[in-house]
C-alpha cells in the first residue's frame, strides 16, 4: 500500500538537493503559466528544449538533429489555441488534451528523418512530456511512471491504465479525487502550487523509480557461481 503524501514528498524532497534536473519541469510550466496571455515563442522554445534534454528526451530521437528553434512554432500554436488546458483539473476535458495531443503529432511528422519507418518516434512519451512541461495537463507516461502504475495495481488491485488515452485520463482524475489534497509550493516561486496532475506524475514516477532501484541492488548482490 503506497500513501500518496508520503510518496510525494519523497520525490519534492529530491528537488530541494541543489540543481537537479527535477527542476527543469518548474522552469519549463513556470514560465508558460506565469507569461501565458503573451508568450515569446523563441524563448518558450529554448525552455521547452532544455526541458526535454534534461529528461532526456532527445536521446535516440529526430529531436538530437535539430536545435531549439524546432519547437518555436508549436510553442506559439499549442499556447494560443490550447491555453484551456492552464486552467483547473475539473474544468479540462480529455477531448481538450487530445486536440493538443494530435497537433503536436502533426507538427512533428513533418520532422521525422524517415518518412516511412514504422517505429513511432513521435511517442506518448514525447507528447505528454510536452503537456506535461508546458501546461501541466497530463502524467508524463515515460517507463518510471507506467512501472509504478503496474507495481500499484499488483498491490492495490486496481485497474489504472497505463497507455496514454482517454481511460487511463479518466481513471487518474478518478485516483486524484480520491487522495488527500496536496499544495506544494513551486521550489522556483513560493506563490504557485503544483498541479494535480503533476502530483500523480510524481507519485507513480517515484514508485517506479524505487521499485528500479531495488531491481539495481538486488542484481547487484547476486552472486553466480560458475561450475
Amino acid at each position: 500500500m503506497y500513501d500518496f503524501k508520503a510518496t510525494v514528498d519523497e520525490y519534492y524532497r529530491k528537488i530541494e538537493d541543489g540543481h537537479r534536473r527535477f527542476l527543469s519541469w518548474e522552469h519549463c510550466y513556470l514560465y508558460f503559466y506565469k507569461n501565458r496571455e503573451k508568450i515569446d515563442s523563441d524563448y518558450g522554445a529554448l525552455m521547452l528544449f532544455s526541458y526535454l534534454a534534461s529528461w532526456g528526451m532527445l536521446r535516440g530521437s529526430f529531436l538530437m538533429n535539430h536545435d531549439y528553434k524546432i519547437h518555436k512554432e508549436l510553442v506559439e500554436k499549442l499556447t494560443k489555441e490550447h491555453g484551456i488546458l492552464w486552467n483547473d483539473i475539473n474544468s479540462i476535458t480529455w477531448q481538450d488534451i487530445k486536440s493538443a495531443d494530435e497537433e503536436i503529432l502533426k507538427y512533428y511528422e513533418k520532422f521525422k528523418e524517415n518518412k516511412n519507418k514504422c517505429t513511432d518516434e513521435i511517442s506518448p512519451v514525447l507528447r505528454t512530456k510536452i503537456l506535461l512541461g508546458i501546461f501541466g495537463c497530463t502524467p508524463a507516461y515515460d517507463r518510471f511512471f507506467k512501472k509504478g502504475i503496474d507495481i500499484y495495481n499488483n498491490k492495490n488491485e486496481c485497474n489504472l491504465i497505463q497507455k496514454f488515452g482517454e481511460n487511463s485520463y479518466q481513471k487518474l482524475c478518478d485516483f486524484y479525487s480520491r487522495q488527500e489534497k496536496l499544495e506544494l509550493n513551486f521550489h522556483t516561486n513560493e506563490n504557485l502550487k503544483y498541479p494535480p496532475m503533476k502530483l500523480i506524475d510524481m507519485f507513480f514516477w517515484e514508485i517506479g523509480l524505487e521499485a528500479f532501484e531495488e531491481e539495481k541492488r538486488k542484481f547487484k548482490n547476486n552472486k553466480y557461481v560458475r561450475i
